[in-house]
């Protein structure tokens, strides 16, 4: 899943606390579609999954907004997991 990591690059290249992102920028920034449970359920975005894993390493925080297409990623002082080396470049013209 290191299409979670390009997003929580992009998520670590912003201003502010709090990121509102529709499902399809969410895309548009990993490059891939997201899986059909992403838009269907809020447990895609919570628990144990690698992908939330990843974005809890680097203090980044998933709240999904099914029925308005977008999730709410809110910034942590620190990770919510423990660390772990990645790497956290956004991809190529990506936040340019």
């Amino acid at each position: 899943m290191s299409r979670f990591l390009n997003l929580a690059g992009w998520l670590n290249g912003q201003p502010g606390d709090e990121i509102t992102l529709t499902f399809a920028e969410i895309e548009g920034i990993t490059g891939y579609p997201l899986a059909s449970s992403a838009k269907k359920y809020y447990a895609y975005w919570s628990g144990r999954r690698p992908h939330v894993e990843k974005l809890k390493r680097v203090c980044w925080q998933a709240s999904p907004q099914i029925s308005r297409g977008r999730v709410v990623f809110r910034r942590r002082s620190k990770p919510i997991v423990p660390a772990a080396t990645v790497d956290l470049e956004p991809p190529e013209g990506v936040g340019t």
